[in-house]
């Protein structure tokens, strides 16, 4: 009820804006849904899953994204937009923003991406391209490209596929890719 309580009086706060930053980098008064309280920071990879679906949350959370606890933020006041500067939200943006934060962490790397699941780097992937969310800004789609979640075929010969990084050095279009598979 603490957290609730305190969240409360930030987000009602005339200037959250100065009230985050008194408090920023400083207190543990984020908890998540993996048992830790973290301080206010967007180096501690910690998303709002407000709308996700489940699969995207159990991807985000094993590759080390961390969940923001359930009803923190008050669903009564409208979330001043300064408090996503340090807890990412559940847009694409927010997301692949949460993915790299966590990926930068040190005891977590990158490998966790790599090493997921084909399954998983899938549900990560048809949620990037979904038509259901808000746009990929430039500077999201330059980190995308480095994300292990795009399918291609193995080469220009086969039909097979596997999973690598756009940014990787050979890419051959998928037979039938959407325009949003595309982007």
């Amino acid at each position: 009820q603490w957290f609730v309580d305190l969240w409360r009086f930030i987000c009602s706060s005339n200037d959250v804006g100065a009230s985050l930053k008194a408090v920023a980098e400083q207190f543990c008064i984020v908890p998540t849904n993996q048992g830790v309280v973290c301080s206010l920071s967007p180096g501690n990879s910690i998303v709002s899953t407000q709308g996700l679906d489940a699969d995207i949350v159990d991807s985000l959370v094993r590759v080390g994204v961390r969940t923001l606890l359930p009803n923190v933020l008050p669903s009564d006041l409208v979330v001043p937009p300064e408090i996503y500067n340090y807890i990412f939200d559940s847009t694409r943006d927010g997301v692949i923003r949460a993915i790299d934060a966590a990926s930068r962490r040190e005891h977590i790397g990158t490998s966790a991406l790599e090493g997921a699941s084909d399954d998983m780097k899938d549900a990560l992937f048809h949620f990037f391209v979904s038509s259901d969310h808000c746009p990929i800004s430039t500077p999201c789609k330059v980190m995308i490209r480095n994300f292990p979640i795009f399918r291609r075929y193995t080469n220009s010969e086969e039909s097979t596929t596997n999973i690598d990084t756009m940014a990787s050095s050979a890419w051959y279009i998928i037979e039938g890719a959407t325009k949003e598979e595309k982007m």
